[in-house]
C-alpha cells in the first residue's frame, strides 16, 4: 500500500531559508517501520545547494507517527562497520576518535538523540572517568540508556539541560531535523569553554538510496555541512570523513569566537528594514546617510527626495553629489542632524556610530536595529514580493 504525501508544499531551505527548486517529484520512501511507501518530492536550495525532502504538514504528520511509537532501527540502532569481512564496532571507533581530541582523563559527554544509548556505552568504556549523559525527545528508553552507562539522562527541551559538557555528539541526528541550525545552536550553548561538538550524518553522494529513507528530511554534503555549521556559530576544527567508514561525513567543531554568521534571510531582513527605519525618524530634522557605497547606493534611490545629505570619509567623494544630495565630510555634518549608519552589518554599524560620535558630537548617529520576523513580513508584503524564508 502506498500512502500519498503530496509534493509542492515545501517553502524554504531548512538550513538558510533560501528558495527551493524541485529536483524530482512522485518518489516513494520507506520508513523504519516497514509499513508502507510514502510519496515525497526532493528539492535543492538555490542559495546554499542543500538537498531536502518536501517538509510540509503531511510529511511532518507521517514523521510524527513514525517517531510516536518506540522508534528504533534493526539491531536497535547499533551499527558495525564491516571491512574485508572484519566486523568493527562503529560506536567504539567513534568514541575512540572523539575521545582522543579531549586531552583529559576527566570530563563530561552528552549524546543528543542517543536512542538506546549504545554510543554512550562505548564512551563509558573508552572514557571511564567521564560523566556520560544522554538526551532524547522522550524518556521511554531511559532504562536501557542508563543500563548502557549513562550517569544522567535528559528529555524534553535541550534548553532546559542544567549542565555544561566537554563534548556533545549528534550522531546520525541532523538529517532527521526540520530545523537543524536551531538545534545546533541549542546544543552548542551547552558546551563548556573550549568544548567540542561533533556531527555525523550519512552522505547521499556515497549512498544513493539515502533519499528513499522517509525519516531523513535532509541529505547533506560536505558543502551543506559547512553552511549549517557556520549559521549555527560553529568553527570546524576537524573532519570525520574516512575515519568512521566510507558512507558517512561529519565534523568536530567549537563555538566560534567570531560573531554569529547571518543567513541570507537575516541579511535581507536587515537591509529591507532600512528604508522604513529612516522614514520613521520623521522630517523635523535633517537626515543623512553614512557611506555612499554599499547601503547608501540603494537607499539613495529608494529614499530619493527624503534625504538631506550623505557623509563619506573618502576625500574623492566629498564635495560631490549623489542622488541629488551633497556628500559631506564628518566635520561638515550639520549640528543637530541625524546620520543613519547602515554600515555593512548591524554590529559594524554600531561600532561605526561610536567612532563617528567621538568625531562629531554635535550630531546624532543611529544604527538600524535588527528587525523582528513580523516586521520583515510586513515590509516584504508592502513591496508586493513573495515571503522569503520560514
Amino acid at each position: 500500500m502506498t500512502t500519498a504525501v503530496h509534493p509542492s508544499s515545501a517553502k524554504a531551505c531548512l538550513i538558510c531559508g533560501g528558495r527551493l527548486s524541485a529536483i524530482a517529484e512522485n518518489l516513494s520512501a520507506a520508513s523504519s517501520r516497514a509499513d508502507a511507501l510514502y510519496r515525497f518530492a526532493l528539492f535543492e536550495c538555490s542559495l546554499c545547494g542543500h538537498v531536502q525532502k518536501d517538509v510540509g504538514p503531511e510529511y511532518q504528520a507521517r514523521l510524527d507517527e513514525v517517531y510516536r511509537v518506540a522508534y528504533t532501527l534493526p539491531g536497535g540502532g547499533r551499527k558495525n562497520n564491516i571491512s574485508n569481512g572484519t566486523v568493527v564496532s562503529r560506536e567504539k571507533t567513534l568514541a575512540r576518535t572523539l575521545g582522543s581530541l579531549l586531552g583529559t582523563k576527566e570530563g563530561s559527554v552528552l549524546d543528543v538523540g542517543t536512542g538506546m544509548g549504545y554510543l554512550l556505552a562505548a564512551f563509558a568504556e573508552e572514557l571511564p572517568r567521564f560523566e556520560v549523559a544522554g538526551y532524547d525527545l522522550n524518556d521511554e528508553k531511559e532504562e536501557f540508556i542508563r543500563a548502557n552507562g549513562a550517569t544522567d539522562f535528559y528529555s524534553g527541551s535541550l534548553e532546559n539541560i542544567p549542565k555544561k559538557f566537554d563534548l556533545i555528539t549528534l550522531n546520525h541526528v541532523l538529517e532527521h531535523l526540520t530545523d537543524p541550525v536551531t538545534v545546533l545552536k541549542q546544543a552548542s550553548a551547552l558546551l563548556k569553554p573550549g568544548g567540542y561538538l561533533a556531527v555525523i550524518v550519512p552522505c547521499f553522494q556515497s549512498v544513493y538510496t539515502d533519499f528513499f529513507f522517509l525519516e531523513h528530511c535532509s541529505h547533506f554534503t560536505e558543502s551543506s555541512l559547512n553552511v549549517v555549521s557556520a549559521l549555527a556559530g560553529l568553527s570546524i576544527v576537524d573532519r570525520l570523513e574516512g575515519k568512521l567508514g566510507r558512507v558517512e561525513i561529519g565534523f568536530v567543531s567549537q563555538r566560534s569566537e567570531k560573531a554569529e554568521s547571518a543567513s541570507p534571510r537575516q541579511a535581507i531582513e536587515w537591509a529591507q528594514s532600512l528604508p522604513e527605519f529612516i522614514r520613521g525618524l520623521g522630517r523635523q530634522r535633517k537626515i543623512g546617510v553614512f557611506g555612499v557605497y554599499g547601503a547608501g547606493l540603494w537607499l539613495g534611490v529608494v529614499l530619493k527626495g527624503q534625504l538631506s545629505f550623505y557623509v563619506d570619509e573618502d576625500p574623492l567623494k566629498q564635495g560631490t553629489t549623489f542622488a541629488e544630495c551633497p556628500i559631506l565630510s564628518v566635520p561638515e555634518i550639520p549640528e543637530g542632524s541625524v546620520v543613519v549608519v547602515a554600515y555593512n552589518t548591524p554590529e559594524a554599524s554600531r561600532q561605526m556610530c561610536e567612532r563617528l560620535k567621538q568625531l562629531r558630537p554635535e550630531a546624532d548617529f543611529v544604527a538600524p536595529p535588527i528587525p523582528s520576523p513580523t516586521d520583515f513580513e510586513i515590509t516584504v508584503r508592502r513591496a508586493g514580493g513573495d515571503r522569503i524564508g520560514r
